[in-house]
Formats: structure tokens, C-alpha cells, sequence
């Protein structure tokens, strides 16, 4: 399967860590995500996101995943 970019809007609920409210959000892995974030593949507002970072309601966020 070829990676898929995607933009993703978090819901008014999100909280916590990034890699979590993505994972909550889109229904995908942690390994995944992981594996994105390691890459450099998640980025908001243009730029490299961590895995750690917080997560807000309304964030934008573009990744790639597989």
C-alpha cells in the first residue's frame, strides 16, 4: 500500500500527547504513528512534530502514513 498523506483536524476532545489524540482520531496503530513521527512524516503548522507534544483541540496536523 502506498503511503497516504492526510490532514487531519483534532476533534474538541483531544488532549493529552500528540501521538495519542492521532491515534484516538484516526483509529490507526501507535506503531504506525511511531514510525511516522520517526521520519519526520507528522508536521504542524509546516513544521516536524513530536510524539510528545501537546495536543489541542482544532490543531491541524499533516502526516504521512503507511
Amino acid at each position: 500500500m502506498a503511503p497516504a498523506r492526510r490532514t487531519v483536524i483534532l476533534p474538541e476532545d483531544a488532549a493529552g500527547r500528540l501521538d495519542r489524540a492521532l491515534a484516538a482520531s484516526l483509529g490507526l496503530g501507535r506503531a504506525a504513528l511511531k514510525r511516522a513521527f520517526a521520519l519526520g512524516e507528522v508536521r504542524v503548522a509546516g513544521r516536524r512534530a513530536r510524539a510528545a507534544d501537546p495536543a489541542a483541540p482544532g490543531l491541524e496536523v499533516e502526516l504521512t502514513v503507511e
